[in-house]
């Protein structure tokens, strides 16, 4: 552990540390390990870094540059978490739109990427081509269609990924040897409550002291847990914190298009959950859903929170609401506090305590 949490100090800007190496890290030595699931996909840790591999690799064949912004407008499925890795294998940064934006926002927040680089999912198609037009420099933009459940045809004017992809190799980019852990691989928005929504710089450094800290030093998952991650991958719980303690382990990762109330039980057992990662009211609902008989009978071991106030007395109602939760689950919690850049972990067999980051 005091390795771990020296290397999670020890992140120096000018490393050459990053997302990529990770991914590649584990494909070499864990590469038979099931690394996501989605519905009734399954990727092993290798399955999983020869796609990036592919998309990283078509991304350099389109002359998708060091520092160069891409836009990803796709549901919450694993060619969103693809695009994402293969952005950071090779130094691009991803505009990560909220598939849920329309219209005036929509727009906004796509002229915020300055990107020439389009990837639309099928099921959004509709609504990008409301605002396509509206787009500044629109006759240079390039347009990738990330067919979904193709259920409807590729539009003229775009690129049909999966077939370009076809003939990618699979090889491992020399690229992400020379990304620095400062690097931004991402831009995330906020939810727009007080405003047009505004876009964050996620760091190659800021993931990685999430995957030491949480990880390595804290969640002590294992190769055999299975992590529910129902939350969007266009936000930093599931993609900074969620992702990377399942990578740490490295386990099993579920990704879901949308949390379920309905279909959370279910979901628990279907893949054998072990440990999921919770954010605001999620546990409130569950708590107000219907008991069903699967409500006790799962296997879940573990869960946790990031949230988000200037000190933990601000967030003492979803404090409360977890541990209620927690003595219907008879489970441990953690809770990262981003500001103040503490950790909260409430055992099972023992006080509550409080790190520093």
């Amino acid at each position: 552990m005091l390795k771990n949490i020296k290397l999670a100090k020890d992140i120096a800007p000018d490393s050459y540390q990053s997302i990529g190496k990770i991914i590649e890290h584990n494909a070499q030595h864990y590469g038979t390990t099931t690394a996501l699931k989605f519905e009734d996909e399954s990727y092993t840790y290798s399955e999983f870094n020869q796609t990036v591999n592919k998309y990283a690799n078509y991304l350099l064949q389109k002359g998708i540059k060091n520092g160069e912004t891409v836009i990803a407008y796709i549901e919450n499925r694993p060619e969103l978490l693809f695009l994402i890795t293969a952005c950071a294998k090779i130094g691009a940064v991803i505009s990560l739109i909220n598939p849920n934006q329309k219209g005036k926002v929509l727009t906004h927040s796509m002229e915020l990427a300055k990107s020439n680089h389009f990837f639309i999912g099928e099921e959004l198609v509709s609504f990008f081509e409301e605002v396509k037009h509206s787009l500044s420099g629109s006759l240079s933009h390039k347009y990738y269609w990330v067919s979904d459940q193709q259920k409807t045809d590729c539009p003229q004017n775009y690129t049909t990924l999966k077939t370009d992809l076809e003939h990618i190799t699979t090889e491992n980019p020399i690229t992400t040897q020379n990304i620095k852990s400062h690097q931004v691989y991402a831009y995330v928005f906020t939810s727009g409550t007080t405003g047009l929504p505004k876009a964050s710089r996620q760091t190659h450094r800021k993931w990685l002291s999430t995957y030491y800290w949480f990880g390595k030093v804290n969640m002590n998952l294992g190769s055999k847990d299975v992590m529910y991650v129902p939350l969007p991958f266009y936000h930093t719980n599931a993609l900074i914190v969620g992702w990377p303690t399942a990578l740490a382990a490295p386990c099993t990762m579920v990704m879901r298009r949308k949390f379920s109330v309905t279909h959370f039980w279910e979901d628990v057992k279907k893949y054998h959950v072990t440990a999921f990662i919770y954010i605001g009211e999620l546990c409130r609902y569950l708590l107000n859903a219907p008991e069903t008989s699967l409500d006790k009978n799962h296997s879940i071991k573990k869960l946790w929170a990031m949230a988000c106030g200037q000190i933990f007395g601000t967030n003492l109602k979803n404090v409360l609401t977890l541990k209620t939760f927690l003595n219907f689950m008879v489970l441990p919690m953690v809770m990262l506090d981003l500001p103040t850049r503490l950790i909260l972990i409430v055992p099972l067999d023992g006080l509550p305590k409080i790190l520093k980051l």
